[in-house]
């Protein structure tokens, strides 16, 4: 009934969250939560009569094991036989069908990759308004995790946020572009040496950023920020967390005012608020500064 309402005869559960990360906050853990299989990758697919689950071979036992086989059929990617989900949907889904997703666990790269294999056998992707695990389904789905953010300090972070940024803009000069927005979370962390505890074993918190040739835009539950935090963060202004894709086309950005955006490290929400013409696409630039030490 679901589906009928959605307009789709299958849905993609992704395994990661708005930010591309592997491991996941408990409100993210709807494929988990849909399954029972809780190892680190995999992505689910629900048609109309099947439910089938991919991962990789670090999980083969793990699924075999949490998975309902009255229900589930286990994918095991990377061995013989075993399509892709992208293969499988071509290969078994009806011409004319139309395979729903949440466009803020999906990015922009799997979207082109399957738009693009799809379309050869009539196959529409539709991108979900809501996701039907969080608005129907997962009644006691956990909250966003309330702790607060905390500084990183100068003597382990190494380098001034306000230093870094300088940094960043510097690379968006030698490109000539306007702005760059930021999905990963280490990547964020890094930049304003800030760390949180919103992910298990992973000092992060959940945020983006924008950071343009004159701001910095940081989009976070304000609750999170202590005062001390606050203050580290002087130069930096705060929006709301779901506020990104609406302030994005705020900017005026043009062929001429164009934004950086990495599309394997950011979610289609967030890619699709720009116009096309304004995407500068390439790795993040933070990726690389990062990695020198």
């Amino acid at each position: 009934a679901r589906f009928d309402e959605d307009g789709i005869d299958a849905f993609i559960v992704a395994g990661v969250d708005a930010h591309q990360s592997e491991y996941i906050a408990p409100r993210d853990e709807r494929r988990a939560w849909i399954s029972g299989f809780t190892g680190s990758n995999g992505v689910a697919l629900v048609t109309r009569d099947k439910a089938l689950l991919w991962t990789d071979g670090r999980y083969f036992l793990q699924a075999e094991q949490q998975l309902d086989a009255d229900v589930w059929t286990l994918m095991k990617e990377g061995t013989s036989n075993v399509p892709s989900l992208d293969e499988w949907v071509a290969k078994n889904m009806p011409a004319g069908s139309t395979v729903g997703i949440d466009p803020f666990l999906t990015s922009p790269s799997e979207y082109n990759r399957r738009v693009i294999r799809w379309t050869e056998e009539n196959i529409k992707i539709e991108s979900l308004s809501v996701n039907p695990i969080d608005a129907w389904l997962w009644a006691d789905q956990p909250s966003i995790s309330p702790d607060p953010v905390f500084v990183h300090p100068l003597k382990y972070a190494g380098v001034a946020s306000t230093d870094k940024i300088e940094q960043i803009r510097k690379v968006l000069t030698d490109k000539s572009v306007f702005a760059h927005v930021v999905c990963a979370l280490d990547d964020i962390a890094w930049l304003l040496n800030l760390r949180g505890n919103d992910i298990k074993f992973n000092p992060v918190f959940m945020s983006y950023l924008v950071l343009t040739q004159t701001d910095t835009i940081l989009f976070i539950n304000q609750n999170k920020l202590t005062d001390e935090v606050k203050q580290h963060i002087s130069h930096v202004q705060v929006q709301a967390y779901d506020e990104i894709t609406n302030f994005l086309p705020t900017l005026g950005l043009s062929d001429s005012k164009r934004i950086w955006i990495d599309p394997s490290r950011c979610n289609l929400a967030v890619y699709q608020s720009v116009p096309p013409q304004a995407i500068y696409q390439d790795m993040s630039p933070i990726y690389a500064i990062k990695a020198h030490k």
